[in-house]
């Protein structure tokens, strides 16, 4: 199995029924299905010793806060600090900082004809990540930008296990 950023990358089946509900519930909290299953084998390892340098720590806090203070985005604290990108964000988050921009994914400026022309390709029945490539931007800003217009989720492409 390959190790990157001491993680280690795991390979799942699961049947598309299993998929889709993960797939509604990540949707629900904003997140992917990869951060969904990452959270739930967290938990059910919880009662179970802990790598203490993987582990969510005081020092972890001041890393974070001390990288943020220099100007890095949430990617390159979580490449320093060999940690996952959404525990640095939950970090980021208890500590009560703004996300620094990322300089390899310059942010997009949401003006009213970027928005119209998101809402136009949403009402199509385009998928958000189709969208995404598009027009610029990342799928959950498309998202956001639909359920604050009312426009409900395209189901997009069936997975390739389904018929």
């Amino acid at each position: 199995m390959p190790v990157l950023d001491n993680t280690v990358t795991v390979p799942v089946r699961l049947k598309p029924a299993i998929y889709r509900t993960l797939r509604a519930i990540a949707d629900a909290k904003g997140c992917q299905v990869h951060h969904l299953l990452e959270h739930l084998a967290a938990g059910a390892t919880r009662n179970t010793p802990r790598d203490p340098a993987t582990r969510a720590t005081a020092a972890t806090s001041i890393n974070v806060r001390r990288l943020h203070a220099a100007g890095h985005c949430d990617r390159v604290i979580a490449e320093r600090l060999g940690i996952t990108v959404h525990l640095v964000i939950q970090h980021r988050r208890r500590l009560g900082l703004r996300v620094n921009p990322d300089p390899d994914h310059p942010a997009i400026q949401i003006t009213p004809e970027y928005t119209a022309r998101v809402l136009e390709l949403a009402r199509a029945g385009i998928p958000d990540t189709d969208i995404a490539t598009q027009v610029g931007g990342s799928r959950e800003t498309i998202r956001k930008l639909r359920c604050e217009a009312g426009i409900k989720r395209h189901p997009g492409r069936p997975s390739k296990g389904t018929k």
